[in-house]
């Protein structure tokens, strides 16, 4: 306000008058300035309008924490910050984020001014299968939309192992049936899917879909015990399980109740005699009255020098070898033949 003490006609007066920017100014995008001039009953005015040049710029940012994850149930906490980097105070500001189901809005942002966004998500069995957790979150004011993602990744953890077990542990028949337990065991944290189980000595070929971590499948399987078996003493066997490039055993031993058991008998044929050259023919029979094949049973019979010996003799067979003795005058006076 201030006082013009006199003006001749075809002058002019120039005053300069200042005003200072406001937030409110900026954020009106303009400035409307009046001044009047008032001599006696006349007064005029001059208006003036200075425009603002607006900034409408922000920006989004997220930080997850932790940045890595092993277990279902862990809980990752996203910092999402935005900022007000114009010059215009932003009202309505929308933030979503669909992973954690966040809707927010950001009622005013001052220029230079952020607001940080604190949203949780809760680790899921999918996520440590899939090996990371993408996350993309957005702001969007008027027609603008940023978007800012984070990627956190799963410590993932492929670890299985196999196991086997016999019923019964020993065996003694031909025929018996041996039944074996296999358990594979997702020991990991991470779903495996086709896992193969074999095993040779039982034909086993299988495929184990899917297995959840800390589960087990269990794969019974049977062998029919041979005279090889009882034979050899026992039955190894191994089954493996393979998955990608890992292959896993278990080995299981099955021992035999070997019985090594024969025995001999002699019939003469005829029981009595009584002539000088008459021939007594004696049967041998050697028996296996036990459970394994023998081989190499040598039968003597010094009386009659036999000395033969049977190859193999299976269980529950008998070999009957034929030998002969003729009668002398000794024996004719001692009356009786002896033969072991």
């Amino acid at each position: 306000s201030q006082l013009i003490a006199s003006l001749s006609p075809g002058a002019d007066t120039v005053i300069v008058t200042e005003y200072v920017i406001t937030q409110a100014d900026l954020d009106a995008g303009k400035v409307d300035n009046t001044a009047s001039a008032a001599f006696g009953n006349d007064v005029l005015i001059a208006d003036e309008t200075v425009t603002a040049t607006q900034n409408f710029e922000f920006s989004i940012t997220k930080v997850a924490t932790p940045q890595t994850y092993s277990t279902v149930g862990e809980v990752i906490s996203y910092d999402i910050t935005v900022t007000n980097d114009g010059n215009v105070t932003l009202e309505g500001i929308s933030v979503t984020d669909p992973l954690t189901d966040l809707s927010q809005l950001i009622a005013s942002l001052s220029p230079g001014a952020d607001t940080v966004i604190v949203t949780e998500y809760v680790i899921t069995q999918a996520d440590l299968d899939a090996g990371k957790v993408d996350n993309t979150a957005s702001a969007a004011f008027g027609n603008d939309v940023l978007t800012a993602d984070e990627t956190v990744t799963a410590i993932q953890n492929f670890e299985f192992s196999i196991t086997k077990v016999a019923t019964p542990q020993t065996y003694s028949t031909v025929g018996e049936v041996i039944s074996y337990d296999i358990t594979v065991t997702n020991d990991g944290n991470v779903t495996l899917e086709g896992i193969s189980v074999t095993d040779p000595l039982t034909d086993l070929s299988q495929l184990i879909a899917s297995l959840s971590p800390g589960a087990d499948t269990v794969i019974v399987t049977e062998y029919v015990i041979t005279q090889a078996d009882l034979d050899a003493g026992k039955v190894d066997n191994t089954a493996s399980a393979a998955f990608g490039n890992d292959v896993l055993t278990a080995d299981e031993t099955v021992t035999a109740t070997q019985n090594f058991e024969f025995s001999i008998t002699k019939v003469a044929t005829p029981q009595t005699y009584s002539t000088v050259g008459e021939v007594i023919s004696y049967d041998i029979t050697v028996t296996n009255d036990g459970n394994v094949t023998l081989e190499g049973i040598l039968v003597t019979d010094p009386l009659t020098d036999l000395s033969q010996l049977i190859a193999s003799l299976s269980p529950g067979a008998d070999t009957v070898i034929v030998t002969e003795y003729v009668i002398t005058q000794a024996d004719l006076d001692a009356g009786k033949v002896d033969n072991t």
